[in-house]
């Protein structure tokens, strides 16, 4: 149409009728009256793209030409009425449009075609043919449109959405709802793929006993799902979070199938047992562990080493009271890090004060110890009575493992990583732990002090206790208060019997060191683990109170070793603890070969041997030797009731026990 009405235009003026050819011109716009009159088009027709008609040519003005003056102007001739388009014209006004509703059928913008048939069948009725023809042409486009989106989506889920949605928006009519439909349920099969994946992906992790990773996949996926599948994948999620605090403690595949509701059931009734002061409540929570069908004991005992209900709190610090074994009230700063959840284990540093500290005193370190925890682990501050320091009076040492089971009830601890430090009396208490409490810490740091004294003639004796776990020690030369000769001899002596303890010497006073070298020795600390259920180890003590480590103790000392009565004093040199000690400390080693217990005693006539599946098989015969001869064979009698017993009456949840068996040491 374009070629013709130019060819035609040319044509006119190359025959010099300007006049008739501007006429055409006219005739081919759409005169102003024709569009009032023209019925109102639906919405979107006016954004029909239609070709743009070339302005006609016109002819250039004659070249002015020097010569006598023009005469006067004529009077201006009278303004024409407009001349009628011939009837032709009409026809090519028609083929435009209905080129551009046929160019929008080939881009596939169908519903925009749609309107401007509709436009063209208004003012071209004439047409109605040719118009159904073009209708028909579009009908099967985009039948041949959805036909091509629906074979994508089968090919590739994620491309074939977008074409349908885009299907959708360009069509109307039987082919917009039949897109929309595809659509739906494309997005409803998508939607369950994406939940199924995720679900695989996250079981295939909790398989590997990576809970928390299993967690954070649902929780990513959850946006892209839908309905019961987002609820599902939100509730496993949290399921996996509280899992993951047992992670290491029972079976993988254990954990992975646990459900919500007995996990709950478990540490609700583990909890109420080991709180309880009712004989006839524990029996009863007994009675209702003992009927779940196929309890397995490795749960129930992850249960006891990690169960509990622990709050979300925020970073910061706060004086809170516990009490001792005796009852007594102790005050403890926690210091809670930077990034605290309570859905993991946290390492905590026990930190023993020196001599005359106060609360007040012990807040200002508050800052230094979140600085030096960059978010690792939580700190303890415990504060000693003057009338007990940190030991070796009995009162004084059960402060420190007093204050880690207070927060054992308030934060999900790792009793795998729990250290231990003190600066002058705190670093007394820090070797009286080691010597006492071994077993319980994966460090100790003391600083600017030594266990001389500790333990009166026995102190040598103790040493051997060193071995459990590792020990950085810091002194300074120029110290005022505890002179280096004594700590030097000490070392001399942890030297000759290759105990583990590190020692390092500084040019300084009762500091100890310089603050670069302690932040040293703390990121050491941070990386040690401790040696859980060790299969081979010693022990001395001189007093029943101590006399257990790890899973041996020694319940009965051998009557015919003199004792001593021992009367310690506090700092202002009153009387506070009289104590009946052996003259020679008892002592054990203890060896395991398969499923052989070997044990070589001195000074004890009863042994009991405590039940872990880390330390033998219990599901086969064990051997027990003592000093050479065989005391007990069988197969280990694992109890709920005993391993619960164990927990409650000791009041540790860092080891736990499956059952125990008592054997002679003569």
């Amino acid at each position: 149409m374009a070629q013709d009405r130019t060819a035609l235009i040319a044509g006119l003026i190359v025959a010099g009728f300007a006049a008739g050819a501007l006429g055409l011109v006219a005739a081919l716009r759409t005169p102003p009256a024709a569009k009032r009159d023209a019925p109102p088009r639906e919405a979107g027709a006016a954004d029909r793209p239609v070709a743009p008609e070339k302005p006609a040519a016109v002819p250039a003005p004659p070249r002015t030409v020097a010569g006598p003056p023009a005469p006067d102007p004529l009077p201006a001739a009278p303004v024409a009425a407009p001349v009628a388009a011939p009837a032709g014209d009409d026809a090519r006004v028609f083929e435009s449009e209905f080129a551009a509703a046929a160019l929008l059928v080939r881009e596939g913008r169908f519903r925009e075609a749609g309107l401007e048939l509709d436009f063209l069948a208004e003012r071209h009725p004439a047409r109605a043919a040719r118009l159904e023809e073009l209708r028909v042409e579009a009908a099967h486009a985009a039948a041949a449109a959805l036909a091509s989106a629906r074979a994508l989506a089968e090919r590739e889920p994620g491309p074939g959405i977008t074409a349908l949605r885009s299907l959708a928006a360009r069509t109307s009519g039987e082919i917009a709802a039949a897109a929309e439909k595809d659509l739906e349920e494309l997005v409803r099969r998508q939607h369950a793929a994406d939940a199924s994946e995720a679900r695989a992906r996250a079981e295939g992790l909790a398989a590997e006993g990576k809970f928390r990773e299993a967690a954070e996949a649902l929780e990513a996926a959850e946006p892209t799902l839908a309905g019961e599948e987002a609820r599902a994948a939100r509730d496993r999620a949290a399921l996996l979070r509280r899992v993951a605090r047992y992670a290491g403690a029972a079976p993988a595949a254990t954990l992975a199938s646990l459900d919500a509701a007995l996990l709950t059931l478990l540490e609700d009734s583990v909890e109420a047992y080991l709180t309880t002061g009712s004989v006839d409540r524990r029996n009863a929570i007994h009675r209702s562990l003992q009927g779940i069908e196929n309890l397995s004991l490795d749960l129930l005992a992850a249960v006891v080493l990690h169960g509990g209900t622990f709050e979300d709190v925020p970073a910061g610090d706060t004086v809170e009271t516990y009490a001792l074994p005796g009852g007594e009230k102790r005050e403890v700063i926690v210091s809670v890090p930077r990034g605290y959840t309570p859905d993991r284990r946290w390492p905590v540093l026990i930190h023993l004060h020196g001599t005359n500290a106060s609360l007040d005193l012990c807040r200002q370190w508050c800052p230094y110890y979140q600085d030096l925890s960059r978010g690792r682990f939580l700190v303890l501050q415990p504060v000693s009575a003057r009338n007990s320091g940190w030991g070796p009076m009995k009162i004084g040492e059960q402060q420190a493992p007093a204050a880690l089971r207070h927060a054992r009830g308030r934060f999900p601890i790792d009793p795998d990583r729990v250290w231990i430090a003190g600066q002058s009396m705190g670093s007394h208490g820090t070797w009286h732990q080691a010597m006492r409490h071994g077993d319980l810490y994966a460090a100790f740091l003391p600083k600017s002090g030594t266990p001389y004294g500790a333990y009166g003639r026995n102190w040598k004796a103790y040493l051997d206790n060193l071995r459990l776990a590792p020990v950085w020690s810091i002194h300074g030369s120029k110290d005022p208060m505890f002179p280096i000769a004594t700590p030097r001899e000490f070392w001399a002596i942890c030297d000759d019997r290759g105990l583990n303890v590190k020692h390092f010497e500084y040019d300084v006073g009762h500091e100890g060191a310089p603050e670069t070298e302690i932040r040293k020795s703390f990121d050491w600390m941070v990386e040690q683990t401790r040696d859980v259920y060790p299969k081979s180890y010693s022990w001395t003590a001189d007093h029943l109170d101590f006399m257990r480590c790890w899973w041996i103790e020694g319940t009965r000392f051998d009557d015919t070793i003199p004792r001593d009565r021992v009367q310690f004093s506090d700092q202002e040199k009153k009387p506070v603890e009289t104590r009946m000690i052996l003259q020679t400390p008892a002592t054990f080693s203890v060896s395991v070969d398969g499923q052989e217990i070997r044990l070589k005693t001195t000074g004890l006539t009863k042994l009991r041997v405590l039940w872990s599946p880390h330390v033998v098989d219990l599901a086969k015969e064990v051997k027990i030797f003592v000093n050479g001869r065989q005391r007990w064979k069988g197969i280990p009698e694992r109890s709920i009731r005993q391993m619960l017993e164990e927990a409650r009456l000791t009041g540790r949840r860092d080891v736990v026990f499956y059952g125990s068996v008592e054997v002679d040491a003569k």
